[in-house]
């Protein structure tokens, strides 16, 4: 099962990131959570470990030396940290409520 990371209902998707600077098209990867218990740090560094992976692997690598494409992959990570941002504090505090829920009504 997917959880979505965009202000969709939390089913499929995605990490929408601009392809590059130059274009408006966007790529997407999908991120797992229905695994993860996101009211624990370690569910959360999980998350957090499988969003960086996400974001390498939308926005790319790209060589070293070429600071005009290292400028922008580094404007392409931070995009798709901002955009995942939202979602990922909103994943984080349904399951803590939810937890807690569950813990409140033994």
């Amino acid at each position: 099962m997917f959880k979505t990371l965009l202000p969709t209902p939390l089913i499929a998707a995605a990490l929408a990131i601009p392809a590059s600077a130059g274009t408006p098209a966007a790529r997407q990867a999908k991120v797992a959570v229905a695994d993860l218990n996101l009211a624990t740090a370690p569910g959360q560094a999980k998350l957090d470990h499988r969003l960086a992976v996400a974001i390498r692997q939308v926005c790319g690598a790209g060589d070293q030396r070429d600071l005009t494409l290292q400028a922008e992959l580094r404007r392409c990570r931070e995009s798709a940290r901002k955009s995942a941002a939202p979602r990922r504090a909103a994943l984080i505090a349904a399951a803590t409520t939810s937890n807690h829920g569950a813990v409140a009504s033994r």
